[in-house]
């Protein structure tokens, strides 16, 4: 049983109007590099990769709790 105190990430998120794709990056969980076409996918695409980078980065797995930063504040243009 895992018992470690929740450890809290922040992901920065932004819209690359040039690859017309999400990216998200994160100074607190090493490797974290996402694209994705939609802001949800790029959710989902992360909370399948993080038990991975967890492990990868040889940490205890903890309680992560992550929110995101968005650095693009406009919608993406379509």
């Amino acid at each position: 049983m895992n018992d470690s105190p929740s450890k809290r990430a922040r992901i920065q998120t932004q819209w690359d109007d040039e690859a017309r794709v999400w990216i998200a990056t994160s100074s607190d969980i090493s490797g974290l590099v996402v694209e994705a076409d939609t802001i949800e996918e790029l959710r989902r695409e992360i909370d399948l990769i993080l038990p991975d980078l967890i492990e990868l980065n040889h940490d205890d797995p903890p309680k992560l709790e992550y929110h995101f930063e968005c650095s693009t504040p406009k919608t993406p243009s379509l």
